[in-house]
């Protein structure tokens, strides 16, 4: 997934980057506003392990990806559990290893599975299986556009990162023919070609529509998102300054040899970008990740940032405090942030309680940068 360094950036307090404008050393980054907090109410057996990705819907509900039972479940805006999506009685849809990228499309929950690499369709009531759509590469992220959905990932076979479902994809799915698909829109960096080190650990691929023709797309390991048209084309990109998080390194791909450094010292080296949105004001939304990795344990910490589409204004790296336990997990709704995090239970069980955090990111410390 992701991430991260730690000295240089200490220094950083003015941006001098052309086109952005400075950011004060008391601004914050953005106020996180706190909308509402659900408390996931697990039912009987089923509890969330591992989250590994969360989808707000239109109703208010939010559906989970759990990595622990390899399923996902619907919650409504109360935390009352409604449905899950990939249990044995489910149908004709196994999901091996869900890698947390989900999407709606109509009545549809489509669920991206790394092992086998499919897409699996979901009836969004009954929980019931559908069908397959096979894909190759990686896919982290799925966005439902008009008349279809888009995924973006990475695949060095073709080198690209976006592909277009569009209606008869998903129908012939649900037929059961099990359709594939490629990644065949918008270049892939070369970074991620040539280094298997940030394939590894920064292959990652956020994505966002933003309206009305265009879409965002964002890399993990890159200091920018990029816009790109509905052709894959890239049309600009947005540069995020950096403040409190990590960022990336001057030298980044020569110090990701693995023959020189530690596998867990690579892994905590530099800020990996985990989401992304946009509004119609004009602004672009931006999540990070700095994590870290101890004895095969990941913890971390998300930043969030907002910066103009041209550029010219950015208010960066709010830190979302969290409980320290594992690394939470950020969804970005146009200016809303969905956080989940996990508790140590209450009770002095030994469940965690997972709760999703809703948080609006306000513009009120964000006066000096001229946002």
């Amino acid at each position: 997934m992701s991430v991260r360094v730690e000295t240089w950036w200490l220094l950083v307090v003015f941006f001098t980057i052309p086109g952005v404008a400075a950011c004060a050393q008391e601004d914050q980054g953005p106020f996180l506003s706190p909308s509402r907090v659900i408390t996931l109410r697990e039912a009987g057996d089923h509890f969330i392990g591992k989250p590994g990705g969360v989808l707000p819907l239109s109703d208010g509900s939010l559906v989970v990806a759990d990595f622990f039972s390899n399923s996902a479940s619907r919650f409504d805006e109360a935390g009352v559990l409604l449905e899950v999506y990939g249990r044995e009685d489910s149908g004709a849809v196994t999901l091996g290893s869900v890698g947390g990228a989900m999407f709606v499309a109509g009545d549809r929950l489509g669920i991206v599975d790394f092992s086998p690499r499919q897409i699996g369709l979901f009836d969004l009531t009954t929980g019931k299986g559908l069908g397959t759509i096979r894909y190759e590469g990686l896919v982290t992220a799925a966005r439902e556009g008009t008349g279809g959905v888009w995924i973006a990932g990475i695949s060095t076979s073709t080198g690209k990162a976006l592909a277009w479902l569009d209606e008869t994809v998903l129908e012939a799915a649900v037929r059961g023919e099990a359709p594939s698909v490629d990644l065949e829109l918008l270049e892939l960096p070369s970074l991620y070609i040539r280094s298997d080190a940030v394939r590894g650990i920064y292959g990652m691929a956020s994505l966002a529509v933003d309206q009305p023709t265009g879409l965002l797309v964002a890399f993990a390991a890159d200091t920018s998102v990029l816009r790109v048209g509905l052709d894959g084309q890239i049309h600009g990109s947005v540069y995020v300054p950096v403040a409190r998080r990590r960022g990336v390194p001057e030298d980044f791909e020569g110090q990701m040899d693995p023959a020189q450094r530690a596998f867990d010292e690579i892994f905590g080296m530099a800020s990996g970008i985990m989401a992304v949105s946009s509004d119609d004001r004009g602004f672009v939304y931006v999540a990070h990740l700095d994590a870290s990795r101890t004895g095969g344990t990941i913890s971390g910490s998300i930043y969030l940032s907002v910066v103009a589409k041209d550029g010219s204004r950015a208010c960066v790296d709010q830190k979302v405090e969290s409980s320290g336990f594992g690394a939470p997990v950020v969804a970005l709704h146009g200016s809303e942030a969905f956080v989940v995090d996990q508790r140590p239970p209450p009770d002095g069980g030994n469940r965690f309680e997972t709760v999703v955090r809703v948080f609006e990111l306000d513009l009120r410390n964000c006066e000096s940068t001229g946002i």
